[in-house]
């Protein structure tokens, strides 16, 4: 099979438009994506399948195509805005990732941000009638794709979890069921029940359920921890509504810098940026909630306020179980440790003592949020 060939090419047209005409081309697929032109359009083209959706949100939703190293996500109604802020701060998050030291961001993955494209009714003409919206999107945000977990990990999933009355061989080979994202949830810990619906696109997989399937938690917490630090005191925004997902390696990974170069060798600049695509990695994601931070007693709260809103990806302190002290401990420890060498001021500290506070809160019957359960300002 030909190796994976990027092509960019840059068409200056003189007049009424300006064509970026992006072709990625691999064994299996072609996708064109025209944009920031009058005619913005995603085109058909030969032997190329038709658009299908392979997630939704409460900002949009996410389409792509058969073998396309591509997705487009489109806004919901009346959420232009949002997508607007999700493209600014993918952009500034990935370019703070690129400058960051590589022993806090060598374990996290950020899909490649590729363009905010303007989608007429060509693009929506290659989607299927029966699934192609009412109101259709103006905006499109095009990223790399993150590719699903391994089959191996979706086999154990289904293993494990799917109800008795499921049928499994269907399970694993249902086409929307190998669109399989694992959300992280290391803050929640219980039993799952036995539903009739078993779906593994975007699923949610419990501390506890990590435990049985033998994941690593407490390197899941650790890379949590430092990634939290880099968006809060390097990026500067607060992470809300952030995603922790498990996806497969990406196919490259992030170029080493020159600084990596003169502060590393060859045999470790190759190990940290090599990328195996049989392991399943850490994806960050989801960035439209996403606000900028003052360093004040006001960004204090709204930091802990984010932390609180979000899934129940981080651990959480004041936990009952042992294994969740500890994962806290982990969380806590590294998210301090990476803070200490991006910022010399005490807020991250005042973070951190923020959240515990609120925990103790919780247990005590009490919170800011107006209720006392573990998950109190749960979104979602």
């Amino acid at each position: 099979m030909p190796p994976l060939l990027w092509t960019s090419i840059t068409i200056a047209i003189i007049g009424t438009s300006r064509w970026v005409v992006h072709l990625f081309h691999d064994a299996v697929s072609i996708a064109i994506l025209v944009c920031c032109g009058r005619d913005t359009l995603q085109q058909r083209t030969p032997g190329l399948s038709e658009p299908r959706a392979i997630g939704k949100g409460q900002c949009g939703e996410i389409w792509t195509r058969v073998g396309s190293v591509v997705v487009t996500k489109t806004n919901n109604p009346g959420k232009e805005d949002q997508l607007w802020n999700d493209s600014c701060m993918h952009r500034l998050i990935e370019e703070t990732m690129r400058t960051t030291p590589t022993s806090l961001q060598r374990d996290i993955n950020i899909p490649k941000f590729e363009m905010l494209a303007s989608l007429t009714h060509k693009f929506w003409n290659d989607v299927p009638e029966h699934i192609r919206p009412n109101i259709k999107p103006k905006y499109g945000l095009v990223s790399s794709r993150i590719r699903p977990v391994t089959e191996a990990l979706r086999r154990d999933i289904v293993k494990a979890f799917a109800p008795s009355s499921a049928n499994k061989r269907s399970a694993l080979t249902e086409l929307e069921n190998q669109d399989c994202l694992v959300r992280l949830y290391l803050g929640r810990r219980e039993k799952r029940f036995d539903r009739q619906a078993f779906r593994l696109r975007n699923f949610d997989l419990m501390v506890n359920e990590m435990e049985e399937l033998q994941l690593d938690t407490s390197k899941f917490a650790a890379i949590m921890g430092k990634t939290l630090s880099i968006l809060h005191w390097s990026a500067h925004v607060d992470a809300d509504d952030v995603e922790f997902v498990l996806g497969r390696s990406p196919t490259l990974k992030m170029r080493a810098s020159a600084t990596d170069c003169n502060d590393s060798n060859k045999d470790d600049v190759c190990q940290d940026f090599t990328s195996d695509e049989r392991h399943n990695v850490i994806w960050l994601l989801d960035f439209d909630q996403c606000k900028s931070l003052d360093d004040n007693d006001a960004g204090i709260k709204q930091l802990m306020q984010s932390f609180y809103f979000n899934d129940p990806y981080y651990p959480r302190p004041e936990a009952n179980h042992p294994n969740d002290v500890a994962l806290w401990a982990t969380f806590r420890d590294n998210y301090l440790e990476a803070s200490g060498l991006l910022t010399a001021i005490m807020m991250p500290a005042r973070f951190i003592e923020a959240v515990e506070t609120e925990a103790r809160r919780r247990k005590a019957g009490g919170s800011i949020f107006g209720r006392s359960d573990n998950n109190a300002g749960y979104r979602k």
